[in-house]
């Protein structure tokens, strides 16, 4: 790989570092709503695809049920999608630090996030990004299990919010007009 390349990898992943800090921060921190890259995309794709199942299903208690299952998948996409944006961007910034290709970055990077430690350069600069991913991956565990119990309510209360639109109806005929659960 080339030394241009690898600072322009350098670049692409201060910036997919930052974003995904961001992210975090408003998906997790942020008292208020607000718009995030991946959030958003995990959940319109997410809901697409479980809706277009749902209408397909022969009954609604059937579909109701397998709808049930549409946060989880989207809670554990969009967790799992920040921990591979983390990955990727410490792997891109230890590319101009160090002699290693890119599936060894990915590997060291992957290595420090999740602080198992088994992969390590012994240059200063890669050590430094190495305990830095390492407290990233700490910091992101903790904001998560901090996270889950306020997520877990919400949950709990959308899905007494929809047991009670059964009730009358409405979320039979929303399912069959393809409109979904109104949030």
């Amino acid at each position: 790989m080339t030394e241009a390349l690898r600072w322009i990898g350098f670049a692409c992943g201060v910036t997919i570092s930052i974003g995904t800090v961001i992210g975090v921060m408003k998906t997790f921190i942020v008292p208020r709503r607000s718009w995030s890259l991946i959030p958003w995309l995990i959940g319109r794709y997410a809901f697409r695809l479980f809706h277009g199942i749902a209408i397909r299903l022969r009954s609604f208690d059937l579909a109701d049920r397998f709808l049930g299952f549409l946060a989880p998948v989207v809670i554990i996409g969009i967790l799992s999608s920040f921990l591979a944006c983390f990955v990727l961007s410490f792997a891109l910034l230890l590319l101009p630090w160090a002699e290693l290709t890119f599936g060894e970055a990915l590997q060291e990077s992957g290595s420090s996030v999740f602080t198992l430690g088994f992969a390590s350069t012994d240059e200063a600069v890669p050590v430094a990004l190495d305990i830095l991913a390492g407290a990233t991956g700490m910091i992101f565990v903790a904001l998560t299990i901090g996270y889950l119990p306020t997520l877990y309510g919400e949950v709990t209360n959308r899905e007494v919010l929809v047991k009670q639109l059964e009730g009358g109806g409405l979320l039979r005929r929303l399912l069959r007009e393809g409109q979904g659960v109104p949030a």
